[in-house]
């Protein structure tokens, strides 16, 4: 408040040098944003590429995609650059980096497997444990991703991702006046991922006769637990399910659809 009372006499009993001052950090704004253009012709080398590569691959989490560390950040324009990368040079073991990341992702608790989405980031190296709250321009960027690996490999498993997580946006970050909003919280009701967790009892009580087979789906077991709770995620993908329980790969979809409508 005294700051304020102090512009308001300034400008009262001495306006010029306001407005100076004013003039003076409007120009200080606008130079500070200006960008040089280059005129020098750059060349470009596809071994810079490669040299930058060869570090890069020292960080590559073989078993788990993404980086050897955690926290675990999916990184969407570092994917698409490697997708890019390993299909013009031909690189399959890049290759079969991007898509181990971009399944574990998506097998992960990082992404909602029931409503679409992912969390901004796992806290462990698993992509097990999300930090829950959800981020507009990662989602963006992911639905673009596993857009143009589905393009590439016809992998149902990133039409899904696609599918689900476009209706996740539309259904509970568009506005309904033609904007979006930039983020959900991770806490609800001061709890954090309080909609996302779920206890033995709850999922029993929900799914019902549906229970065993989410087990195995979502692989509900003791040792996957999270403070108590079970975070849903999978480690087979719908034909392996399939297989365990005689059934088509359309039949599985169509549980798992039952099983996300009644969570």
């Amino acid at each position: 408040m005294q700051i304020l009372k102090n512009l308001q006499y300034t400008y009262v009993n001495d306006k010029a040098r306001m407005i100076e001052y004013a003039e003076n950090l409007t120009k200080g704004v606008s130079n500070y944003e200006l960008i040089e253009v280059k005129s020098d012709e750059v060349k470009f080398e596809r071994e810079k590429l490669d040299e930058m590569l060869v570090n890069w691959r020292r960080s590559f989490d073989s078993v788990r995609g993404g980086n050897n560390r955690a926290p675990k950040f999916p990184m969407p324009n570092n994917y698409e650059f490697l997708m890019q990368y390993a299909w013009h040079t031909g690189d399959t073991a890049v290759m079969n980096h991007v898509d181990l990341t971009l399944q574990k992702m998506a097998f992960g608790g990082i992404y909602d497997q029931i409503r679409g989405g992912f969390c901004r980031y796992s806290v462990d190296s698993l992509w097990r444990v999300p930090h829950f709250e959800k981020m507009l321009y990662d989602n963006a960027q992911l639905i673009s991703v596993y857009s143009k690996a589905y393009q590439r490999t016809k992998n149902p498993l990133y039409k899904q991702v696609v599918m689900n997580t476009i209706q996740w946006l539309y259904a509970e970050m568009a506005n309904g006046q033609g904007g979006y909003y930039s983020a959900l919280d991770a806490d609800t009701e001061g709890e954090e991922g309080k909609f996302y967790v779920w206890s033995e009892t709850e999922l029993k009580t929900i799914l019902e006769d549906d229970f065993e087979f989410a087990k195995n789906y979502y692989k509900l077991q003791p040792d996957e637990m999270w403070e108590g709770h079970y975070i849903l995620q999978r480690s087979m993908t719908d034909t392996a399910i399939a297989s365990l329980y005689n059934l088509s790969v359309e039949e599985v979809g169509y549980k798992a659809e039952v099983i996300g409508g009644d969570c």
